[in-house]
């Protein structure tokens, strides 16, 4: 059995040290680990682990304060963990107000359990296996949530003097209690494999693996994807539902030999190769990019322009104007997790004792990379556009990135050459 745990605290250094971020770390993790000999020929190991990481950003103590007792300015947070001073902008000059990661936490969680048991039987030597892991990950995050004045001049020509004048261009705020993520997901891999002596000049490894990746959902029902056919948030904000259809065509199967089929001049030669495929999960911190969509992140703002009348006091008067269309992240609907291909080949030449020259060969395919995609660009309408002019068109669900699994592959080769000696 063993535990450990690691404290981090790691300040930043900012030109006002009033607005300063600190980060805080701390990670914990415990094992319990059993093997028994059943006999000379059969072991089983087994293992139990969990891993706890907190990582906390926090800037300086705001307890005490409060922007409309202290600052005169309505409207903005006043709860004890998001509140602070209000972000003001001014041209040309250092802004004030906390930082932007202020405040942050997140919380981290891996219960895992595997057991592996190995038998011989004559020549053979066959293991198997199983991995079960349960994540979670916690997080609270929101930006804006203290508001944000910008004074440009457009009042009085001056942006100075705007500000001394606590006349505001334009103010936003963040609309909502913040991001809370509460995700879990259970990722499952079996394997078997048998190592088979063939004979003296002949090794061969044959195995096979099958990875299961669950489906990630968030208990607060916070996480919202988008349907492209229904042009909806699914689910329902509040609702627990999987992000994704579930994948369960994840086998990886895995070869490799070694073989000695001749002597030259006395010295042995060893041919050695092999292939196998490598599933690639992603992790959880993916996934919190699907708590960003509305309603969870949204941004009110106010503007003059619009004949609002703006004060450092009252910056935000009713409601604000929403955006038409906002950003939004979804995650596509067949996601499946990215793997990789890899195979070697080497031939292995003893020259003299002690001296091996080996030539190797190594190639490796990433199929199904992760890559966000700007799936509303504007494209062209046939039959609507004048000569010389172009004619474009969005589609009506505004600014949107999908993360996918695309048919992207990337394939690398290498040819090594190497000479050792003992």
């Amino acid at each position: 059995m063993r535990y450990g745990v690691s404290d981090q605290h790691v300040p930043e250094i900012l030109l006002n040290p009033n607005f300063a971020e600190t980060q805080n770390i701390r990670d914990q993790n415990a094992t319990i680990n059993h093997i028994h000999l059943f006999s000379p020929s059969a072991l089983n190991e087994f293992r139990f682990a969990y891993n706890r990481a907190n990582d906390e950003f926090f800037g300086p103590d705001r307890s005490n304060f409060s922007p409309l007792k202290d600052l005169g300015i309505s409207g903005v947070a006043e709860d004890p963990k998001p509140k602070g001073v209000p972000d003001i902008s001014i041209p040309g000059l250092i802004g004030i107000g906390e930082h932007f990661l202020v405040p942050l936490t997140q919380l981290d969680w891996t219960y895992s359990v595997s057991d592996n048991v190995s038998k011989v039987w004559g020549s053979h030597t066959v293991k198997a296996g199983l991995d079960i892991r349960k994540q979670r990950l916690d997080r609270f995050f929101q930006q804006s949530n203290r508001g944000s004045f910008s004074f440009t001049g457009a009042l009085t020509g001056s942006a100075i003097a705007d500000f001394l004048l606590g006349l505001p261009a334009s103010t936003t705020r963040a609309v909502g209690n913040g991001i809370y993520n509460n995700i879990h997901q259970i990722r499952q891999g079996y394997y078997v494999q048998d190592d088979w002596r063939v004979s003296n000049r002949l090794t061969l490894n044959i195995g096979l693996r099958y990875e299961i990746m669950g489906v990630p959902q968030d208990s607060g029902g916070n996480l919202r994807t988008f349907d492209f056919k229904t042009q909806q948030l699914v689910p329902a904000f509040g609702v627990t539902q999987g992000l994704f259809e579930p994948d369960h065509h994840n086998f990886a199967p895995r070869f490799s030999f070694a073989y000695s089929p001749f002597r030259l001049g006395g010295n042995q030669t060893v041919l050695r190769g092999g292939y196998g495929i490598y599933y690639n999960l992603p992790q959880m911190q993916v996934y919190t990019l699907m708590g960003n969509n509305p309603p969870a992140s949204l941004t009110e703002s106010f503007n003059v322009a619009e004949g609002r009348t703006l004060t450092l006091a009252n910056g935000f008067p009713g409601t604000g104007t929403l955006p038409a269309f906002p950003a939004i992240l979804p995650i596509a609907g067949d996601y499946k997790p990215a793997y990789v291909q890899s195979w070697t080949f080497t031939i292995q030449q003893e020259i003299s004792a002690g001296t091996v020259l080996e030539i190797g060969y190594v190639g490796s395919k990433s199929t199904r990379l992760d890559q966000t995609e700007t799936l509303n660009m504007p494209r062209r309408v046939p039959g609507r556009c004048r000569p010389g002019a172009p004619c474009l068109r969005s589609e009506p669900y505004g600014s949107s990135r999908a993360i996918r699994t695309p048919l992207t592959t990337v394939c690398r080769r290498d040819l090594s050459a190497a000479c050792s000696t003992v």
